[in-house]
C-alpha cells in the first residue's frame, strides 16, 4: 500500500506540473494576440439598404423628364361599371391597354382615363367630373 500511494503520488506531481503549465502557457498566448478583425464585417452598422444619392448626371435627365407634355386627350364619354371600362376619345372606343395619340390607356374608371407617355403617367378627367365644377353642369 506504501508502494501504490508513493506511485499516486508522483502521478499526481507531475500532472500537476505538466497542467498548470498548459493553463499558463495559454494564458500568455492569449495575453499576446491582438485583435486582428479589421476586414470582418462590424457587428454595429446598420445591415438596412443605404439610401439612394442623386448622381449629378441623373438629375439633369429628370429635369428633361419634367418638360415632357401629354397629348391633348379630351374623354367624350366613359363605361365603367362592367367588365371592361371603355372610353370615348376622339369619336372611338377604347379599352385599357389601347393606344391613343401614342400614351397607353392604364386604367379607365369614373373619374376618368389615366395614361402613360414617355414613361410618365397622365389623368384626364371624364366629362361628368369636368362639369361637375360649374354650376347646373353649364360650362362656364
Amino acid at each position: 500500500m506504501k508502494l501504490f500511494s508513493r506511485i499516486l503520488l508522483i502521478f499526481l506531481i507531475i500532472l500537476s506540473y505538466i497542467g498548470g503549465g498548459r493553463v499558463s502557457l495559454c494564458w500568455a498566448q492569449a495575453k499576446q494576440s491582438e485583435y486582428a478583425g479589421s476586414a470582418l464585417r462590424d457587428p454595429f452598422e446598420s445591415q438596412l439598404p443605404k439610401p439612394m444619392t442623386e448622381v449629378p448626371g441623373r438629375a439633369a435627365a429628370a429635369t428633361v423628364e419634367e418638360e415632357v407634355q401629354p397629348p391633348v386627350i379630351i374623354v367624350e364619354s366613359q363605361i365603367s361599371g362592367g367588365p371592361m371600362p371603355q372610353a370615348i376619345i376622339g369619336g372611338k372606343v377604347f379599352r385599357a391597354g389601347d393606344k391613343v395619340q401614342e400614351a397607353l390607356i392604364i386604367m379607365i374608371d369614373r373619374g376618368g382615363v389615366e395614361v402613360l407617355y414617355h414613361g410618365r403617367t397622365f389623368f384626364f378627367p371624364a366629362p361628368s367630373r369636368k362639369y361637375a365644377r360649374t354650376e347646373r353642369g353649364k360650362n362656364e
